[in-house]
């Protein structure tokens, strides 16, 4: 059975890295050992809560200072506090009070497939919920208002996601659901366009242009211009 953070072929995540950094850093993101961190953590556990199935591992630590609790994370990587746990709960119930306002996304929910997974030669795709025709995907952001998520969604590789999970499962409609990590901790449910999802396709074969060419040392030229 193939272990999707295992397999070598080529994800969204990383190939968005190759718009965020330099490719030589993109590349050694690619290549390196995955390092769990806190935003990690609390992602794979509200990924955990709105799957229905699990409950994410949470520390009898209060905190991760003393040497007790450093070797009960040492033994159960993923695990959080009580308080983060608590944290991750407000989001999942801001998200799913938000869910059941549309009958369409609850009903998607609540019959869709959870973490569905799709490989093709050179690509994978790891589906936060599908069904039918319809993907939706669970994101948490520190902004505190619509139009600062829409303008960082615009840059931040997202459309790249986006076209990358369509293409790889056949569905034809992408719709991000977003909770804030501000209090009382809103949703925004933004539905990608079409020509969103084109310039999605774009990127990603920007990312593999910019991929290729690093790995055959080319490197991009760069130059600093007077006023115009």
């Amino acid at each position: 059975m193939t272990n999707y953070y295992e397999d070598e072929r080529m994800s969204a995540s990383r190939m968005k890295s190759y718009h965020s950094y330099d490719p030589a850093i993109a590349y050694h993101q690619e290549t390196a050992p995955l390092v769990s961190s806190d935003p990690l953590r609390l992602g794979s556990a509200l990924h955990l809560l709105m799957e229905g199935k699990y409950k994410p591992e949470v520390s009898p630590h209060d905190t991760f200072r003393t040497k007790e609790a450093r070797s009960y994370r040492d033994a159960h990587p993923e695990a959080i506090t009580k308080a983060q746990y608590a944290e991750v709960q407000n989001w999942y119930q801001s998200m799913m009070g938000e869910l059941l306002k549309h009958p369409e996304y609850a009903t998607a929910h609540r019959e869709g497939t959870h973490e569905a997974e799709y490989y093709t030669e050179k690509f994978k795709a790891r589906v936060d919920l599908i069904h039918g025709p319809l993907i939706l995907d669970w994101k948490t952001t520190r902004h505190t208002h619509i139009r600062d998520v829409i303008r960082e969604y615009r840059w931040n590789g997202s459309a790249l996601q986006a076209a990358h999970y369509l293409d790889m499962s056949g569905a034809d409609r992408f719709v991000f659901v977003i909770v804030s990590k501000t209090p009382p901790y809103p949703v925004w449910i933004l539905p990608c366009e079409p020509e969103f999802i084109e310039y999605g396709l774009s990127l990603r074969e920007q990312a593999l242009t910019y991929r290729e060419e690093y790995l055959k040392g080319v490197m991009p030229n760069y130059s600093l211009g007077g006023d115009e």
